[in-house]
């Protein structure tokens, strides 16, 4: 098959927390077994929040969002060996068109401004935080859009928020 064409993207119905759930399980246990120190997480996602989207690819977001936010949360900074809260906090918030899943930690803010892509910027931006290219070619691909600002108390804060998909009607 070949690797430049068009893949077809397959749509289901995704539970933003369920997947949430299932990767952070995945990431801290992870974490545990390379000795790394404890985060705090607190998960505020509505179960109730639903979103038509291919979701390998909602999942490789996330995963590339969370993974980033608790190795950011351990980080020293300052005149701590680390922060005196490890923390990294994920929220929802359901609109009619869109859902925004906005992940934050308590680690150092680093990036230099805030970045805001949409569905025409570019692919290839510079490294922000840690995060690799692909999760914004991922972003890209799902109609989203992606925030990244420092927060006023430290850290930095990603906000994802992907559209509702229209379910055409059929006439009878």
């Amino acid at each position: 098959m070949d690797s430049d064409a068009p893949r077809i993207l397959s749509l289901a119905m995704v539970s933003p927390r369920d997947l949430l759930e299932s990767i952070l399980a995945d990431l801290i246990d992870e974490r545990c077994e390379r000795g790394l120190p404890p985060s705090i997480v607190t998960l505020d996602v509505s179960d109730k929040h639903l979103m038509q989207a291919n979701p390998v690819m909602v999942r490789s977001v996330f995963t590339i969002l969370l993974a980033n936010a608790l190795e950011s949360s351990a980080q020293p900074y300052g005149a701590h060996e680390f922060p005196a809260v490890r923390e990294v906090v994920v929220t929802s918030v359901g609109y009619p068109d869109a859902i925004e899943i906005e992940v934050a930690d308590s680690g150092p803010s680093a990036i230099a401004e805030n970045y805001f892509l949409k569905p025409a910027g570019p692919l290839a931006l510079a490294d922000v935080h840690g995060l690799e290219s692909r999760v914004w070619q991922l972003v890209v691909q799902l109609g989203g859009t992606l925030t990244a600002i420092n927060c006023p108390e430290g850290g930095t804060a990603f906000t994802l928020r992907l559209p509702h998909r229209l379910r055409q009607r059929m006439a009878a």
